[in-house]
Protein backbone atom coordinates (compact mmCIF):
# COMPACT_ATOMS: atom_id res chain seq x y z
CA UNK A 1 0.00 0.00 0.00
CA UNK A 2 2.00 2.80 -1.17
CA UNK A 3 0.12 6.50 1.00
CA UNK A 4 1.19 8.46 -2.01
CA UNK A 5 -1.58 6.50 -4.00
CA UNK A 6 -4.03 7.46 -1.90
CA UNK A 7 -6.81 9.92 -2.98
CA UNK A 8 -6.80 11.67 -0.43
CA UNK A 9 -2.85 12.56 -0.09
CA UNK A 10 -3.06 13.62 -4.21
CA UNK A 11 -5.69 16.07 -3.67
CA UNK A 12 -3.57 18.04 -1.13
CA UNK A 13 -2.07 21.37 -2.51
CA UNK A 14 2.09 21.64 -2.40
CA UNK A 15 2.04 24.83 -3.73
CA UNK A 16 3.49 27.10 -0.69
CA UNK A 17 5.63 26.08 1.86
CA UNK A 18 3.15 25.60 4.38
CA UNK A 19 1.40 23.24 1.73
CA UNK A 20 4.50 20.96 1.82
CA UNK A 21 4.47 20.98 5.21
CA UNK A 22 1.44 20.16 5.71
CA UNK A 23 1.79 17.33 3.03
CA UNK A 24 4.75 16.35 4.77
CA UNK A 25 2.91 15.67 7.97
CA UNK A 26 0.23 13.43 6.73
CA UNK A 27 2.83 11.71 4.56
CA UNK A 28 3.94 10.82 8.44
CA UNK A 29 0.75 10.35 10.03
CA UNK A 30 -1.08 8.60 7.22
CA UNK A 31 -4.58 9.01 5.89
CA UNK A 32 -7.40 8.09 7.14
CA UNK A 33 -7.21 4.62 4.83
CA UNK A 34 -3.58 3.89 5.84
CA UNK A 35 -4.36 4.39 9.50
CA UNK A 36 -7.73 1.68 8.62
CA UNK A 37 -5.06 -0.79 7.40
CA UNK A 38 -2.58 -0.76 10.16
CA UNK A 39 -5.51 -0.88 12.26
CA UNK A 40 -6.58 -3.71 10.68
CA UNK A 41 -3.08 -5.21 10.34
CA UNK A 42 -3.03 -4.67 14.40
CA UNK A 43 -6.59 -6.14 15.41
CA UNK A 44 -6.10 -9.94 13.50
CA UNK A 45 -3.14 -10.14 15.18
CA UNK A 46 -4.21 -9.81 18.20
CA UNK A 47 -7.43 -12.35 17.02
CA UNK A 48 -4.64 -14.84 16.37
CA UNK A 49 -2.72 -14.65 19.17
CA UNK A 50 -5.41 -14.60 21.75
CA UNK A 51 -8.34 -17.13 19.63
CA UNK A 52 -6.08 -19.24 16.83
CA UNK A 53 -5.62 -18.81 13.05
CA UNK A 54 -9.18 -20.09 12.33
CA UNK A 55 -10.07 -16.79 14.00
CA UNK A 56 -8.09 -14.36 12.21
CA UNK A 57 -9.01 -16.02 8.80
CA UNK A 58 -13.00 -15.79 10.13
CA UNK A 59 -11.70 -11.73 11.08
CA UNK A 60 -10.37 -10.97 7.82
CA UNK A 61 -13.51 -12.83 5.83
CA UNK A 62 -15.73 -11.05 7.75
CA UNK A 63 -13.90 -7.54 7.59
CA UNK A 64 -13.63 -7.71 4.40
CA UNK A 65 -16.90 -8.91 3.14
CA UNK A 66 -18.54 -6.40 5.23
CA UNK A 67 -16.71 -3.43 3.63
CA UNK A 68 -17.38 -4.53 0.34
CA UNK A 69 -21.24 -4.60 1.12
CA UNK A 70 -20.78 -1.16 3.01
CA UNK A 71 -19.51 0.67 -0.28
CA UNK A 72 -21.38 -1.39 -3.17
CA UNK A 73 -24.46 -0.31 -0.71
CA UNK A 74 -23.46 3.53 -0.49
CA UNK A 75 -24.19 3.97 2.84
CA UNK A 76 -22.32 7.32 3.52
CA UNK A 77 -23.95 7.50 6.64
CA UNK A 78 -22.26 4.62 7.41
CA UNK A 79 -18.94 5.27 5.96
CA UNK A 80 -18.48 9.22 5.95
CA UNK A 81 -15.03 9.38 3.23
CA UNK A 82 -14.63 10.10 0.08
CA UNK A 83 -16.23 8.35 -2.78
CA UNK A 84 -12.12 7.98 -4.00
CA UNK A 85 -11.16 7.32 -0.69
CA UNK A 86 -13.96 3.78 -0.27
CA UNK A 87 -12.45 2.84 -3.93
CA UNK A 88 -9.17 3.08 -2.86
CA UNK A 89 -9.48 1.14 0.09
CA UNK A 90 -11.81 -1.61 -2.01
CA UNK A 91 -9.52 -2.03 -4.42
CA UNK A 92 -6.50 -3.01 -1.72
CA UNK A 93 -8.95 -5.63 0.31
CA UNK A 94 -10.51 -6.77 -2.92
CA UNK A 95 -7.10 -8.16 -3.85
CA UNK A 96 -7.48 -10.69 -0.63
CA UNK A 97 -8.44 -14.01 -0.88
CA UNK A 98 -11.89 -14.48 1.05
CA UNK A 99 -13.50 -18.25 1.51
CA UNK A 100 -15.78 -20.14 3.41
CA UNK A 101 -14.42 -21.75 6.94
CA UNK A 102 -16.19 -24.69 8.04
CA UNK A 103 -17.16 -25.49 11.14
CA UNK A 104 -14.86 -28.60 10.89
CA UNK A 105 -11.84 -26.99 10.58
CA UNK A 106 -11.94 -25.34 13.43
CA UNK A 107 -11.43 -28.66 14.82
CA UNK A 108 -8.22 -29.01 13.24
CA UNK A 109 -4.99 -29.19 15.06
CA UNK A 110 -3.91 -25.27 16.35
CA UNK A 111 -6.82 -23.91 14.48
CA UNK A 112 -7.70 -22.41 17.72
CA UNK A 113 -5.40 -20.76 20.54
CA UNK A 114 -4.54 -22.79 23.59
CA UNK A 115 -6.89 -20.17 25.75
CA UNK A 116 -9.28 -20.47 23.27
CA UNK A 117 -9.16 -24.36 23.77
CA UNK A 118 -8.75 -23.99 27.33
CA UNK A 119 -12.41 -21.44 27.64
CA UNK A 120 -14.43 -24.32 25.53
CA UNK A 121 -13.06 -26.35 28.21
CA UNK A 122 -14.21 -24.48 31.09
CA UNK A 123 -17.09 -23.38 29.55
CA UNK A 124 -18.82 -27.50 28.84
CA UNK A 125 -17.75 -28.42 32.45
CA UNK A 126 -18.85 -25.81 34.45
CA UNK A 127 -22.45 -26.50 32.40
CA UNK A 128 -21.94 -30.02 32.88
CA UNK A 129 -21.54 -29.28 36.70
CA UNK A 130 -24.77 -27.45 36.75
CA UNK A 131 -26.59 -29.67 35.16
CA UNK A 132 -25.65 -32.79 37.49
CA UNK A 133 -26.56 -30.34 40.85
CA UNK A 134 -29.84 -30.17 39.26
CA UNK A 135 -29.69 -26.67 38.22
CA UNK A 136 -32.86 -25.13 35.89
CA UNK A 137 -30.55 -22.83 33.98
CA UNK A 138 -27.45 -22.04 33.18
CA UNK A 139 -25.68 -18.12 32.89
CA UNK A 140 -22.33 -17.29 32.34
CA UNK A 141 -20.16 -13.90 31.14
CA UNK A 142 -17.02 -14.25 29.14
CA UNK A 143 -14.90 -11.19 29.20
CA UNK A 144 -12.67 -10.10 26.45
CA UNK A 145 -9.94 -7.79 26.22
CA UNK A 146 -10.84 -5.91 22.94
CA UNK A 147 -14.52 -5.65 21.15
CA UNK A 148 -13.17 -7.73 18.41
CA UNK A 149 -12.57 -10.49 20.94
CA UNK A 150 -16.54 -10.11 21.45
CA UNK A 151 -17.27 -11.54 17.85
CA UNK A 152 -14.67 -13.67 17.29
CA UNK A 153 -15.63 -15.72 20.57
CA UNK A 154 -19.37 -15.52 19.89
CA UNK A 155 -18.80 -16.92 16.39
CA UNK A 156 -16.50 -19.71 17.79
CA UNK A 157 -18.80 -20.82 20.79
CA UNK A 158 -21.73 -20.31 18.25
CA UNK A 159 -20.03 -23.21 15.92
CA UNK A 160 -17.64 -25.18 17.75
CA UNK A 161 -19.48 -28.93 17.99
CA UNK A 162 -18.59 -28.82 21.82
CA UNK A 163 -20.42 -25.32 22.30
CA UNK A 164 -22.99 -24.87 19.70
CA UNK A 165 -25.91 -27.16 21.02
CA UNK A 166 -25.92 -26.12 24.77
CA UNK A 167 -24.95 -22.05 24.76
CA UNK A 168 -27.47 -19.12 23.75
CA UNK A 169 -25.20 -16.39 22.84
CA UNK A 170 -25.53 -12.50 23.42
CA UNK A 171 -22.93 -9.89 23.09
CA UNK A 172 -22.52 -6.89 24.85
CA UNK A 173 -19.79 -3.49 24.02
CA UNK A 174 -19.95 -0.16 25.02
CA UNK A 175 -21.05 2.67 22.20
CA UNK A 176 -17.47 3.93 20.45
CA UNK A 177 -17.47 7.44 19.59
CA UNK A 178 -15.98 8.23 16.11
CA UNK A 179 -15.82 11.60 14.41
CA UNK A 180 -17.40 12.43 10.99
CA UNK A 181 -14.72 12.18 9.35
CA UNK A 182 -14.01 8.65 10.88
CA UNK A 183 -17.71 6.99 10.45
CA UNK A 184 -17.17 3.75 10.42
CA UNK A 185 -14.45 2.13 11.66
CA UNK A 186 -13.29 -0.68 9.49
CA UNK A 187 -11.81 -3.11 12.06
CA UNK A 188 -15.26 -3.13 14.15
CA UNK A 189 -17.45 -6.21 13.88
CA UNK A 190 -19.81 -5.92 16.96
CA UNK A 191 -22.55 -2.72 16.53
CA UNK A 192 -23.66 -1.21 19.91
CA UNK A 193 -27.00 -0.71 18.76
CA UNK A 194 -27.57 -4.40 18.41
CA UNK A 195 -26.63 -5.26 21.64
CA UNK A 196 -29.52 -3.29 23.33
CA UNK A 197 -31.52 -6.68 23.80
CA UNK A 198 -28.93 -8.92 25.55
CA UNK A 199 -29.33 -7.84 28.79
CA UNK A 200 -33.44 -8.43 29.13
CA UNK A 201 -32.91 -12.12 26.75
CA UNK A 202 -30.23 -12.88 29.38
CA UNK A 203 -32.26 -11.86 32.25
CA UNK A 204 -35.37 -14.38 30.72
CA UNK A 205 -32.92 -17.36 29.81
CA UNK A 206 -33.54 -16.47 26.03
CA UNK A 207 -29.49 -16.12 26.09
CA UNK A 208 -27.25 -18.05 28.78
CA UNK A 209 -23.79 -16.82 27.83
CA UNK A 210 -22.79 -13.21 27.09
CA UNK A 211 -19.55 -12.26 25.36
CA UNK A 212 -18.71 -8.61 26.54
CA UNK A 213 -15.99 -6.10 26.75
CA UNK A 214 -15.37 -4.59 30.26
CA UNK A 215 -18.43 -2.52 29.95
CA UNK A 216 -20.31 -5.42 32.13
CA UNK A 217 -18.14 -4.69 34.48
CA UNK A 218 -19.53 -1.17 35.38
CA UNK A 219 -22.87 0.09 36.69
CA UNK A 220 -24.91 -2.54 34.00
CA UNK A 221 -27.50 -4.25 35.51
CA UNK A 222 -26.23 -7.54 34.78
CA UNK A 223 -27.79 -10.76 37.10
CA UNK A 224 -25.66 -12.77 39.33
CA UNK A 225 -24.44 -15.67 37.52
CA UNK A 226 -23.18 -18.99 37.61
CA UNK A 227 -19.71 -19.26 35.99
CA UNK A 228 -17.99 -15.59 35.25
CA UNK A 229 -14.55 -16.47 33.23
CA UNK A 230 -12.13 -13.22 32.47
CA UNK A 231 -9.58 -13.64 29.58
CA UNK A 232 -7.40 -11.15 30.05
CA UNK A 233 -5.48 -9.73 33.24
CA UNK A 234 -7.46 -7.19 35.11
CA UNK A 235 -5.30 -3.84 35.64
CA UNK A 236 -6.82 -2.43 38.97
CA UNK A 237 -8.78 -3.40 42.01
CA UNK A 238 -11.52 -2.28 40.73
CA UNK A 239 -11.97 -3.89 37.67
CA UNK A 240 -11.39 -7.38 39.86
CA UNK A 241 -13.80 -6.64 42.40
CA UNK A 242 -16.45 -5.75 39.76
CA UNK A 243 -16.04 -8.49 37.42
CA UNK A 244 -15.80 -11.08 40.68
CA UNK A 245 -18.86 -9.50 41.87
CA UNK A 246 -20.90 -11.46 38.95
CA UNK A 247 -19.89 -15.16 40.34
CA UNK A 248 -22.62 -14.95 43.31
CA UNK A 249 -24.98 -17.01 42.77
CA UNK A 250 -24.87 -20.45 44.68
CA UNK A 251 -21.93 -22.75 43.53
CA UNK A 252 -21.10 -20.26 41.27
CA UNK A 253 -17.57 -19.89 39.94
CA UNK A 254 -15.07 -17.08 39.35
CA UNK A 255 -11.75 -18.21 36.21
CA UNK A 256 -8.98 -16.24 35.77
CA UNK A 257 -7.08 -17.11 32.70
CA UNK A 258 -3.26 -16.74 32.74
CA UNK A 259 -0.77 -16.66 29.53
CA UNK A 260 1.36 -18.71 31.57
CA UNK A 261 1.77 -20.40 35.17
CA UNK A 262 4.38 -17.92 36.42
CA UNK A 263 2.90 -15.09 35.18
CA UNK A 264 -0.42 -17.27 37.38
CA UNK A 265 1.56 -17.63 40.17
CA UNK A 266 2.34 -13.99 40.58
CA UNK A 267 -0.90 -12.60 39.50
CA UNK A 268 -2.69 -15.04 42.47
CA UNK A 269 -0.35 -13.60 45.07
CA UNK A 270 -1.51 -10.31 44.17
CA UNK A 271 -5.24 -11.15 43.78
CA UNK A 272 -5.18 -12.75 47.82
CA UNK A 273 -3.64 -9.74 48.96
CA UNK A 274 -5.94 -7.71 47.22
CA UNK A 275 -8.96 -10.41 49.15
CA UNK A 276 -7.44 -9.41 52.33
CA UNK A 277 -7.30 -5.42 51.65
CA UNK A 278 -11.18 -5.76 50.51
CA UNK A 279 -11.88 -7.71 53.54
CA UNK A 280 -10.08 -5.61 55.94
CA UNK A 281 -12.18 -2.71 54.24
CA UNK A 282 -15.40 -4.37 54.61
CA UNK A 283 -14.03 -5.23 58.19
CA UNK A 284 -13.73 -1.25 59.18
CA UNK A 285 -16.59 -0.38 57.59
CA UNK A 286 -18.52 -2.65 59.57
CA UNK A 287 -17.29 -1.19 62.59
CA UNK A 288 -17.76 2.42 62.34
CA UNK A 289 -21.09 1.72 60.85
CA UNK A 290 -21.72 -0.33 64.27
CA UNK A 291 -20.38 2.21 66.53
CA UNK A 292 -21.94 5.14 64.88
CA UNK A 293 -25.05 2.81 65.30
CA UNK A 294 -24.71 2.95 68.84
CA UNK A 295 -23.83 6.47 69.46
CA UNK A 296 -26.98 7.05 67.53
CA UNK A 297 -28.99 4.84 70.00
CA UNK A 298 -27.51 6.31 73.32
CA UNK A 299 -27.75 9.65 71.79
CA UNK A 300 -31.71 8.56 70.99
CA UNK A 301 -32.22 7.36 75.15
CA UNK A 302 -30.51 10.71 76.51
CA UNK A 303 -33.13 12.86 74.20
CA UNK A 304 -35.47 9.91 76.07
CA UNK A 305 -34.39 10.75 79.26
CA UNK A 306 -34.66 14.49 78.71
CA UNK A 307 -37.88 14.61 77.35
CA UNK A 308 -39.27 12.64 80.57
CA UNK A 309 -37.49 14.27 83.20
CA UNK A 310 -37.53 18.27 81.49
CA UNK A 311 -35.66 20.58 83.44
CA UNK A 312 -37.06 23.89 84.19
CA UNK A 313 -35.06 27.44 84.04
CA UNK A 314 -34.65 28.75 87.39
CA UNK A 315 -33.72 32.75 88.29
Amino acid sequence: MDIKNDPYIQSLPRETEKDERQYQKVLASGSYPMQQMKAFVNKYTHVCEEYGSWAGDFYINTVIIRYMELVSEREDGCIDWLDAEKLYLMNILSAVDTFELSDDSMMEPDALSPKMETLIEVLVEEFEADMARGEQSFSGIIFVEQRVGVSVVKEILSRHPKTRDIFKIGTLVGASQHSARVGKNLTELVDPKKTDSTLAEFRTGEKNLIVATSVAEEGLDVQACHLVVCCYMQKNKKSYVQMRGRARRKNSTYVLMFPDEDTGKVRQQELMQWEEEMLEAYQDNTRKLKAKEESDLVEGEEEMIAEKYPITETG
